[in-house]
């Protein structure tokens, strides 16, 4: 049921390891993020993919009960959904899970293979968390990352973009 538009398209097709997608509101983030998570999750077994927000509520109310996407999974594509934790284990062992940034020591010890971090910019101690939590996670799956948000002011999530534009590695949309 999903169609990408030519920006979520773009996105899905960069090889890019490290990505940072500066989108204004209502750009389709949030639909690009949970459609990269579970492709991801599709393509192979037992990989661990997280989408991390600032917020529980906003895990919750905009990924889990605000998407159509979770409606859109058939029961042959999971093995197991579970609303309190919001998780979605895939029938080939992959798992999904939606995380909140609220408390970062919860974070600590996953591996993952890719972490989407949505609102990075409203993300409170955004350069912390990824520094000694979520890069680490990462580093021994050679896991991807993508970094979503709408700009605000100088910070982690500026660095970031002006980082990565320097290393062409930016996705200015």
């Amino acid at each position: 049921k999903y169609e990408p538009t030519s920006m979520q398209r773009m996105l899905h097709t960069d090889p890019t390891r490290f990505k940072v997608v500066v989108v204004g509101r209502r750009s389709g983030k949030s639909t690009y993020a949970f459609n990269e998570a579970i492709a991801t999750c599709l393509e192979a077994p037992n990989k661990k993919v997280w989408i991390l927000v600032p917020t529980y509520p906003q895990a919750r109310d905009v990924y889990w009960r605000g998407s159509d996407i979770t409606r859109s999974l058939t029961k042959d594509m999971y093995k197991k959904k579970n609303d309190a934790e919001l998780m979605i284990e895939f029938v080939n062992g992959s798992i999904l899970q939606l995380k909140s940034a609220e408390r970062p020591e919860s974070l600590r010890g996953s591996g993952l293979d890719l972490l989407i971090w949505d609102e990075v910019a409203s993300t409170r101690g955004a350069k912390n968390i990824w520094e000694e939590i979520m890069l680490p996670s990462l580093s021994d799956k050679m896991g991807r990352a993508v970094f979503i948000g709408t700009p605000k002011g100088y910070n982690f999530f500026f660095d970031l973009y002006r980082k990565n534009k320097l290393a062409n590695a930016s996705l200015n949309i």
